[in-house]
């Protein structure tokens, strides 16, 4: 059955498009089209095996240049008989293998949004087929069928209704709209109108809240509306997150690089008359030096560690390469229903017409009682006693109104016994419940639209409890009240009520809700969160924009962003409708202006999130339905509310709320930052280190002298300065000036100019300190063959670097006027030490990295020569922060 706009089509068009008839299909229809059409289900996609999932993580530029090395060095020992390049070998192997350990592990808890969508699908439906009405599973169900629906229903399929009476249905998992929706049966016009506003339309997935319907189901599994959604799920492609991108570029870049240089000590060595099987040897050692090959695992590692830290902010990550883009978003993307607000229909403002004082009263005021009494009474919500909300949430929000105000519901309905109740309807806007008195009196208690209750209303209950005959100049103030009320996007309720005599109370709608007395308006809405606010101030101080999405209405949508600071004087708000007629060009250009989108469906979230990304946005998105999944995952993080949100919001997300808290967002943006920063500390460190060990040996070759360490030290250096150091230097106390500066430049390159420079000129010099150990050790011992010249070298070089990573730390501030420690550094620091000495020190390690014993008058030599790269650094603070200072006019001084 071909996709129409079913809500164009009058019943009798409806059963002839269909093949349907009131009678429903025949059971040889229903099998045909079950043929046809498949099963009433959600479809999966096809998971990754676990096996393509682990590989899948070695399909990365610096792990095969890695890989590479490793099985060049394993060729050289297996030729050769030499255990150093096998040894080589397999700490790199190790290191690339833990690095897809990690990932395999993360990434295997992901991408489950279509199983939860499953969960959508109703397990058991009322059908009619061959004239009958019965129950069968729906995943039987197909197009045509005839379904009826009644109060607490999951719909099964997307329904074109035939029949209503008091039907309404919550569709916010999929609209956005916290208010159920009342449906009706009449034919609309208007071939633009938005799902939302479908109202002889009913969508699977959403619930039943009030009444019973019929209707002909037109869609079935994925081509329903829900089903849509998934397939955008399964073919919407995640884009790599800044993070991703830039450590791919510098692996290729540094891949690149390293084997130019590999090549030249190569090449030199061969023209100057090396062995060529010992100078490719040296070429690989040099390509080890050279490459971070610790980087990847230290990244994951130190992200991982974010992670953890986050979730204990009630954030929870689910993938890790997103913890960085958190940091660097510059755009939120809010839904508004339980996100911003609280997802609870809440009073907020009363008014009664005969008090003292034309300003709306609080929820507790004295003169409310019979007011709030009679919308308790006027009610079928109820409050089970575990506390579980069991009704329609306006009704709900009335209970709990009444609650504050000091009634008892469960008491109050006691002493008010109903007798019979006229149901809402559309037609009317109103409902009446009769109620017997304690004096024996009979009560119809009534609530509705404030335009049809009034013409109703002859009088109006005044403070002390008398009636008084409603005039002009009433109700121009009730009138303006509900102006008043309606301005703010509240949602108004008149509440009146009437004295029957007896038989009256069986008496028909038109007869009992006149001559009403009118005892006040409610006003409603699902407040904003609290926290809300000061989130949102910090989002503008961090230059984060935010800006709502919502299927909410526009007046509701425009009035909660006033409220919460989120609609400045230079906000755009667009609709749905707006949006069907842009063209994205056109919505590309307007994206930068909005603040508010409201009205909207999946597709046009899609369409703004890729709007905003055109831009050079980097985009979060944050929601709780059904309908946000697409947008999520299409956003550069998708933020999810853990308690209200959807499975399919949750698994289609890289960020989980676990407390629902829009200021955890703000948290972890923070976090985020932080973990950014604390990256580029450590590729800075990692990558210096790296360039002191690769001039060494480059400079060496060049003057023609040996090699000044050999290439099992080289690893060693890396193994016990790249590893433990680095990743201290990834859980560093963060700066919380970060939140006070504008979100780093989404092209900003993760190493730029000055950071490259900066990297050069710290290798140089650690590489300047162990050159010049070498020379020393040279001139003292005379030759390197069992001599502790390299051993000195080498030593030196540990040293320079682990004294380096306190440097590192911070580019600005020195480290003896640093507020805060990193108690992890410290200890880093002793372990690599004490490694170091066993392996100096130790007769099996000194075979296998060719060490000779230190003597005192040996580390009179090392300790000074390593310790000047702090020296070099704290002298290049001072004077930065000097010309800063002069630059600033000494204002900084």
């Amino acid at each position: 059955m071909t996709s129409k706009n079913w809500h164009l089509l009058d019943i009798a068009d409806l059963y002839r498009e269909t093949g349907s008839s009131s009678e429903g299909l025949s059971s040889d229809q229903a099998k045909e089209r079950f043929a046809q059409y498949g099963p009433n289900m959600l479809e999966a996609t096809e998971n990754k095996s676990q096996l393509k999932l682990f590989f899948g993580q070695f399909n990365d530029f610096m792990i095969w240049i890695l890989l590479a090395a490793a099985v060049i060095s394993s060729a050289i020992g297996l030729i050769t008989g030499s255990h150093e390049e096998l040894y080589d070998a397999a700490a790199i192997f190790a290191i690339v293998i833990l690095n897809a350990l990690l990932g395999f592990f993360q990434e295997n808890k992901a991408e489950k949004a279509l199983a939860a969508l499953k969960d959508l699908s109703a397990p058991v439906c009322t059908v009619i087929r061959d004239g009958r009405i019965s129950r069968m599973p729906a995943a039987d169900i197909v197009p045509g069928d005839i379904l009826q629906l009644e109060a607490g229903d999951r719909v099964p399929a997307d329904i074109r209704l035939i029949e209503s009476t008091s039907l309404s249905i919550d569709e916010s998992l999929l609209t956005g709209e916290s208010v159920p929706v009342e449906k009706q049966t009449l034919t609309l016009s208007d071939p633009e109108t938005a799902l939302a506003n479908r109202i002889n339309m009913a969508y699977m997935g959403s619930t039943v809240t009030l009444g019973r319907g019929r209707g002909i189901a037109v869609a079935t599994g994925m081509r329903t509306e829900v089903g849509k959604i998934a397939d955008m799920i399964n073919t919407g492609e995640r884009d790599k997150t800044p993070l991703q991108q830039k450590l791919e570029v510098l692996g290729k870049n540094l891949g690149i690089l390293v084997l130019a240089i590999a090549a030249i000590v190569f090449v030199l060595g061969i023209a100057r008359g090396g062995d060529i099987s010992f100078m490719f040897l040296a070429a690989v050692g040099l390509a080890v030096a050279a490459i971070p090959e610790g980087l990847p695992a230290v990244v994951t590692i130190a992200l991982a560690l974010g992670v953890q830290r986050m979730a204990e902010r009630q954030a929870v990550v689910r993938r890790l390469s997103a913890v960085e883009a958190l940091g660097s978003v510059t755009v939120i993307c809010s839904d508004k229903t339980g996100t911003i607000t609280q997802n609870k229909m809440t009073v907020t403002e009363l008014y009664i017409p005969g008090a003292k004082s034309s300003i709306p009263l609080t929820v507790g005021a004295l003169d409310a009682k019979t007011l709030l009494t009679l919308a308790v009474l006027c009610n079928n919500a109820e409050i089970d006693v575990f506390g579980n909300e069991v009704g329609d949430p306006t009704e709900l929000a009335l209970i709990n109104a009444a609650g504050t105000g000091g009634i008892d519901t469960e008491t109050i309905r006691c002493q008010y016994a109903r007798i019979s109740e006229l149901p809402f309807d559309s037609v009317r806007k109103s409902m009446t419940t009769i109620h017997r008195l304690p004096d024996g009196r009979i009560r119809a208690a009534v609530k509705g639209a404030v335009d049809r209750i009034l013409p109703l209303v002859s009088g109006y209950l005044k403070p002390d409890g008398s009636i008084e005959r409603i005039g002009p100049e009433i109700i121009d103030r009730i009138h303006s009240a509900n102006a008043a009320m309606a301005g703010k996007a509240l949602r108004v309720l008149a509440v009146a009520y009437r004295e029957l005599e007896d038989g009256e109370e069986s008496g028909k709608s038109d007869e009992i809700e006149n001559d009403l007395v009118i005892a006040g308006l409610v006003g409603m809405i699902d407040p904003p969160r609290p926290e809300v606010v000061q989130a949102l101030k910090t989002c503008h101080a961090a230059g984060i924009k935010p800006v709502m999405i919502t299927g909410d209405h526009q007046d509701t949508a425009v009035a909660i962003a006033g409220q919460i600071g989120l609609l400045h004087h230079d906000g755009a708000v667009y609709t749905g409708r707006e949006l069907e007629s842009m063209a994205d060009e056109e919505l590309t250009a307007r994206a930068p202006k909005a603040a508010v989108f409201a009205r909207v469906s999946p597709e046009h979230k899609v369409r703004i999130v890729k709007a905003m990304k055109a831009n050079g946005y980097i985009v979060g998105m944050t929601g709780d339905g059904v309908n946000d999944a697409p947008a999520l995952k299409r956003a550069d993080i998708g933020v999810a509310m853990g308690q209200v949100g959807t499975d399919v919001s949750r698994e289609a997300s890289d960020v989980i709320l676990l407390d629902d808290n829009f200021a955890t967002i703000v948290s972890a943006i923070g976090e985020g930052r932080v973990i950014y920063a604390n990256i580029k500390k450590f590729i800075r460190y990692l990558l210096s280190c790296n360039t002191s060990e690769v001039l060494t040996v480059f400079i060496s070759m060049l003057a023609g002298m040996p090699l000044p360490v050999l290439p099992a030290q080289l690893l060693w250096i890396n193994i016990a300065t790249d590893g433990l150091p680095a990743l201290a230097l990834g859980v560093e106390p963060g700066d919380p000036a970060l939140m006070n500066m504008p979100p780093r430049n989404a092209d900003e390159r993760i190493i730029d100019k000055a950071m490259s420079i900066r990297i050069f000129r710290e290798g140089l010099m650690m590489s300047f300190i162990a050159l010049s150990a070498f020379f020393i050790m040279l001139k003292q011992y005379g030759g390197v063959e069992n001599t502790p010249v390299r051993t000195a070298v080498f030593t030196v070089l540990v040293l320079s670097q682990l004294w380096h990573s306190l440097n590192s730390r911070s580019e600005e501030r020195s480290i003896f006027g640093m507020k805060g420690g990193n108690g992890l550094l410290v200890a880093a620091i002793a372990i690599s030490i004490i490694l170091q000495l066993i392996v100096v020190y130790t007769p099996f390690l000194q075979t296998f990295f060719r060490t000779e014993p230190l003597k005192a008058t040996d580390w009179l030599i090392i300790l000074p020569l390593s310790l000047l790269i702090v020296v070099e650094a704290e002298i290049y603070k001072a004077v930065r922060a000097f010309r800063i200072s002069r630059k600033n006019g000494g204002k900084d001084g």
